[in-house]
């Protein structure tokens, strides 16, 4: 049997095989039984987002989306933005990535760059080359 170890809120995992709490890192850890989303080496399909949920923003060019199946669902991620969803159908995980990547411009677009950490920025500037107002 295969556990795989991730991040994630309460919120995002129903049933968590086994959980684990960590106060002093204030962050929770859930093993889910048969599931392995530790990189997208395993990730076999590309799918491309070219239109946003969100019209008040248009793409400059389509985004890529890496793509898994196991016995259960979907999985997809945009590796360098660190978003990643999964779901029943590959429309469940595409429509929820385009809302996590309209909402991550919404937040981190007029923050300046001072204010922003390492990734944050890196992040910036990635949707700054896809998105436009």
């Amino acid at each position: 049997m295969n556990y795989s170890c991730c991040e994630a809120t309460a919120n995002e995992v129903k049933e968590p095989f086994l959980f684990f709490k960590n106060d002093a890192l204030n962050t929770s850890f859930f093993i889910f039984r048969g599931l392995n989303y530790s990189s997208t080496d395993n990730l076999k399909e590309t799918e491309k987002i070219d239109t946003l949920i969100n019209f008040n923003y248009k793409l400059k060019k389509p985004i890529t989306i890496y793509m898994k199946m196991n016995k259960y669902e979907y999985f997809g991620e945009i590796p360098d933005l660190e978003l990643y969803s999964y779901g029943s159908t590959k429309f469940e995980v595409l429509r929820e990535i385009n809302e996590e990547l309209t909402d991550l411009f919404e937040k981190i677009v007029n923050i300046d760059d001072k204010m922003l950490g390492k990734y944050p920025k890196k992040w910036k500037n990635i949707l700054l080359e896809y998105i436009t107002k």
